[in-house]
């Protein structure tokens, strides 16, 4: 049995994880629309796969998913 404060802390440590991954997730989803931002398909599944090892913990939390024109260009990014 975990005291008050432990469990706190824990939960403390969990919510900034999952800020800090959505925070870089959303900084991969703003290059997107950006002039010399990664758009490539292939490129933003590699910054993604990244940002998600980093994240470890908290990135088995998510679905990320990412839509695509038909030149293979990243459109929008999105996570639940």
């Amino acid at each position: 049995m975990q005291s008050d404060t432990k469990q706190k802390k824990e939960t403390s440590m969990a919510q900034k994880l999952t800020q800090r991954f959505e925070e870089e997730l959303e900084v991969i989803g703003n290059a997107l629309s950006k002039k010399g931002g990664t758009k490539k398909l292939e490129k933003v599944w590699e910054r993604i796969g990244r940002v998600k090892e980093k994240h470890a913990r908290a990135s088995g939390q998510y679905k990320v998913e990412v839509d695509h024109d038909n030149q293979g260009t990243a459109t929008k990014l999105h996570w639940k």
